[in-house]
């Protein structure tokens, strides 16, 4: 993993994470079903079904056990696809959120709450004491199974789910004072939504120096705003800004962008995607 840009010891990044459209062609053996990658057509109700419907003894075993839940999902995975962050692609997170330690943790579009149980397992792990996950989820299905797992994992002291868009949430939580400042923000929800929560994000400045920023699926089928917006110098964003008259958004950060290597639930292997690091607020 390539990270660069750095201002006096604080570092603010972006890493961009491909879709599995994105392959070289290489392909690595794994379980998981891949033929039907559907969502929303059951599974997710199978999924919960097939986890709390196991004998007594083996339930047990997964209460307040954060990664056995998630053992226990990846199970399911085995015989139906699920949309998940995987093993691969986790483990690159989780050992942000080591390096990162943050205090709050943004994750949007938690799906069925497999990167919400893994991810709320190492905030409480490598976070200071009180720290936060709060999961941002538009299905409200989706959201509901995303509790369930939540709570059974035991970290409802740890993970907020909120059911909602992901606009709308944060600048609700940001005006009742429960969203001050993002150290870390994974997000995985529509990518058409990623510059414009990037850029709400800049606006309630919860994004500072040190702040890391995950995005997921970024190259393909593409979003060529959001990586124009990161690539843009400063002196371009506050011109495109004063000519568009953007409410929201800051032209003070400034990015820039590389590569990194992930791995898909399905085992496919993907090309190197775009990694970029966030510049600094400069002011005015």
């Amino acid at each position: 993993m390539i990270v660069s840009g750095a201002v006096s010891g604080h570092m603010s990044v972006i890493l961009h994470f491909p879709s599995e459209m994105e392959t070289n062609g290489n392909s690595l053996s794994t379980s998981y079903h891949e033929v039907s990658r559907q969502i929303d057509d059951g599974r997710e109700i199978d999924a919960l079904r097939y986890v709390f419907e196991l004998p007594p003894e083996e339930l047990d075993i997964l209460r307040n056990n954060p990664l056995k839940v998630v053992d226990a999902i990846d199970e399911f995975g085995t015989s139906k696809f699920l949309q998940n962050v995987g093993r691969h692609k986790g483990q690159l997170v989780t050992e942000q959120i080591r390096n990162v330690q943050p205090g709050t943790m943004v994750e949007l579009g938690s799906y069925i709450g497999y990167s919400s149980v893994l991810f709320g397992y190492y905030v409480r792990a490598y976070g200071p004491k009180g720290a936060k996950l709060i999961s941002i989820e538009h299905n409200p299905l989706f959201g509901a199974i995303t509790m369930a797992f939540i709570e059974l994992a035991g970290l409802k002291d740890t993970v907020d789910v909120i059911i909602g868009g992901s606009t709308e949430s944060i600048r609700r939580l940001h005006d009742q004072g429960r969203l001050d400042s993002i150290d870390l923000m994974f997000m995985d929800h529509l990518r058409p939504l990623f510059l414009t929560d990037l850029k709400l994000a800049e606006t309630l400045r919860l994004i500072h120096p040190g702040t890391l920023v995950i995005a997921n699926k970024i190259l393909k089928p593409g979003n060529q705003a959001y990586l124009r917006y990161l690539r843009l110098p400063t002196e371009e964003k506050q011109y495109e800004s004063d000519l568009k008259k953007d409410r929201i958004g800051d032209w003070r950060y400034c990015y820039d962008s590389t590569m990194i290597e992930t791995i898909e639930p399905t085992g496919t292997k993907v090309r190197s995607s775009s990694l970029a690091c966030v510049g600094f607020p400069r002011p005015y």
